[in-house]
C-alpha cells in the first residue's frame, strides 16, 4: 500500500513538471506555434493527406516545428504528405502555398501537441523513385529517416538525429544536436552535425564529400577502388585511415592530407572532414 501511494505521489509530481517543462519550450518557440493541444493516452491518428503531382513540383519545401519525419519512395507520380496527429483543429494541419512560380512550400500547422502515454505524431512523405529537382525538408525538433530516395535533397533538423538508407544523388544533410547516418549512400553531399557522430556508408561516390561535427567522431566507408584527395582534421581526436601510407601527417597527428590513387582514376573526388573534439575515422568497405 505505501508503495502504490509512493508510485501515485510520484506521479503527481512528474506531470507539472512535464507540463511546465514543455510549457517553457513552447515559449522559446517561434510565435507560429502558440497553440497547445494536450492528449493524454492513446495514438495519433491519420488527420490530413495531401498530394502534389510531380509535374507542378519544381522546388518543393516541406517545414514543421515539431514533427518526426519519414521520407519513403514511391511509384506514384506525385508527392503524398500524411499527416498523423493528435488534435483535430484545422490549425494542426499544414498549408501549402506557392510564392513563385514553379515553388512550392508546405508549412506544418500551428498546434503543438505535448502527450502523456500516448503514441508520437509523425509525418510521412512519399517521394516518386525518380527523384524531385529540388527538395528542401525541414523540422527544428523532430528525427528525420529517409528511404531509397534519390534526386538533390536538404534535409535540416535542429534538435534530432537523421538517418537514411539507399539515398542517391545530390544530399545536404545538417543537424543541430543530433546524430546523422547514412546507409548504402550512393552520390556526393555535404554533411554536418552541430553536436552529434556521423556515418556515411558509401556504395559509390561521384562527386565531392564533406563531413564535418562539431563535437562527435566521423566515420567513412568508401568503395575500395577509389581515387581521391583527402584531407582531415580534428581538434582533440585522432586521424585513423585505411590508407594512411599515402598521407602527410603534422606534429601534432591532428591534420592529415594527401592523394590516393585506386583503380578507378576516372571517378576521382575530394574529401573533406573535421572534428571540433573527437575521432576521425576512414576505412574501405
Amino acid at each position: 500500500m505505501k508503495r502504490n501511494k509512493a508510485i501515485f505521489y510520484s506521479c503527481l509530481l512528474i506531470l507539472p513538471l512535464a507540463a511546465w517543462l514543455s510549457f517553457m519550450s513552447i515559449r522559446r518557440a517561434p510565435l507560429e506555434d502558440v497553440d497547445l493541444y494536450f492528449a493524454m493516452g492513446g495514438s495519433a491518428a491519420l488527420r490530413n493527406t495531401i498530394e502534389l503531382p510531380l509535374s507542378e513540383l519544381e522546388r518543393l519545401t516541406i517545414r514543421y516545428g515539431s514533427k518526426n519525419i519519414k521520407l519513403f519512395a514511391t511509384d506514384e507520380e506525385k508527392v503524398i504528405i500524411k499527416e498523423y496527429l493528435y488534435s483535430k483543429s484545422p490549425d494542426a494541419i499544414a498549408k501549402v502555398t506557392h510564392p513563385s512560380e514553379g515553388e512550392t512550400v508546405v508549412k506544418g500547422g500551428t498546434v503543438r501537441s505535448l502527450a502523456f502515454f500516448g503514441f508520437g505524431e509523425r509525418i510521412e512523405v512519399y517521394v516518386p523513385r525518380e527523384g524531385l529537382d529540388s527538395f528542401y525538408l525541414e523540422t527544428r525538433s523532430g528525427n528525420v529517416t529517409m528511404e531509397k530516395l534519390q534526386g538533390t535533397i536538404e534535409v535540416c533538423t535542429g534538435s534530432g538525429n537523421i538517418k537514411g538508407e539507399d539515398i542517391q544523388g545530390s544530399l545536404k544533410a545538417t543537424a543541430g544536436s543530433g546524430n546523422i547516418t547514412l546507409e548504402d549512400f550512393s552520390g556526393k553531399g555535404q554533411v554536418e552535425a552541430g553536436s552529434g557522430n556521423v556515418k556515411m556508408e558509401a556504395l559509390a561516390v561521384t562527386g565531392d564529400l564533406s563531413l564535418t561535427t562539431g563535437s562527435g567522431n566521423i566515420r567513412l566507408e568508401l568503395p575500395r577502388e577509389s581515387s581521391f584527395d583527402f584531407q582531415a582534421e580534428t581538434g582533440s581526436g585522432n586521424i585513423d585511415t585505411d590508407f594512411d601510407k599515402a598521407l602527410s601527417y603534422n606534429k601534432k597527428g591532428n591534420n592529415a592530407e594527401g592523394s590516393v590513387s585506386g583503380d578507378n582514376a576516372a571517378s576521382a573526388f575530394k574529401v573533406k572532414m573535421k572534428a571540433g573534439s573527437g575521432n576521425v575515422r576512414v576505412a574501405y568497405r
